[in-house]
């Protein structure tokens, strides 16, 4: 709804369902969001939505769900399965501001981007598992912060520097929360660190688990299973820089320095610990924003972790 009678504010509603059958599972998702945006001016804009999700994944076969999400190596469907085992309801609510000075939104060149969320989420439904003889049930209740910053500066001769920075904290309002598994923070890929495959980062508190800093050598058991590490985290923060420059025509090259991390435990972040990943691209200047096809190498690389030489990368767009 472009004009709701408020001068320079939109609504917009939106209505989901998914149903996924898969060999081992089958994931029932229904969300319905409802969102207001005011751009008060053409470079300012303010947004805030709330909306219900109603999960629930059902087991098949002999598995059990933690099993499941142990012998799942493909990233589609470990995305599709952030969620609570059982049914579970998700309230959310959430407010938004950005400042946008870029010269181009596609392929800025001069400028900065700035943009700040915040979202209190609370669960009002939970099925109740039992473990081991133990009765759990799922309870989130926890505010969500992000906030990112993107800077750009002409260098000359169409060569232009990149930067950004972004940080991000859970904070729980209850003794028993526990973050929802698809708000956690997952690093990996290309809109974060590029060395690594998409979300595929281990937080450094549960990799510190594993090997101890301290130790001159870790000796892992052959048949560790790092999908059985968790992959998300409650904070994280993420400091990149790029240079980009012509070569010939639409073709455009890039060199870039990925630096982040990310923890379970919020009060566990680390600057100085933030894992070192660096590379080079291209990118294709089409109508709908350039195409990028990058490959970042891990400078530090846990051996310990299974964590690759490096990674490839295709994507649609640039930070």
């Amino acid at each position: 709804a472009p004009y709701i009678g408020i001068p320079n504010v939109r609504a917009s509603l939106s209505l989901g369902n998914l149903r996924e059958n898969e060999r081992n599972f089958g994931l029932d998702a229904n969300t319905i969001d409802l969102t207001f945006a005011w751009r008060p001016l053409r470079y300012l804009s303010f947004s805030l939505s709330g909306g219900l999700e109603n999960n629930e994944v059902e087991v098949l076969g002999a598995e059990s769900y933690a099993e499941i999400l142990q012998n799942t190596t493909d990233p589609r469907l470990r995305s599709l399965l952030r969620v609570p085992e059982g049914e579970s309801t998700l309230v959310a609510a959430r407010v938004s501001a950005s400042l946008d000075r870029r010269d181009n939104p596609f392929t800025p060149t001069r400028g900065f981007f700035a943009t700040g969320t915040a979202e209190w989420a609370k669960t009002v439904r939970a099925s109740t598992i039992e473990r081991a003889g133990m009765v759990e049930t799922y309870q989130s209740h926890h505010l969500r912060l992000l906030l990112s910053a993107s800077g750009y500066v002409p260098l000359g001769g169409g060569v232009v520097f990149a930067t950004q920075f972004r940080i991000g904290r859970v904070v729980h309002l209850q003794q028993d929360s526990l973050t929802y598994p698809n708000r956690k923070f997952f690093l990996g890929g290309v809109d974060t660190i590029r060395g690594y495959l998409q979300d595929a980062l281990v937080p450094q508190d549960i990799a510190d688990e594993i090997c101890d800093p301290s130790s001159p050598a870790c000796t892992l058991a052959e048949d560790f299973n790092v999908n059985a590490v968790v992959q998300g985290g409650d904070v994280f923060m993420v400091l990149r820089g790029e240079l980009r420059f012509p070569i010939y025509g639409s073709l455009r090259g890039g060199a870039f320095f990925d630096l982040g991390n990310t923890w379970v435990d919020a009060g566990e972040l680390n600057p100085v610990r933030l894992r070192p990943t660096a590379g080079f691209g291209l990118r294709i200047s089409t109508p709908v924003g350039p195409i990028a096809f990058d490959y970042g190498f891990l400078l530090a690389r846990r051996r310990f972790l299974q964590e690759p030489v490096g990674s490839f990368h295709f994507s649609i767009g640039l930070f």
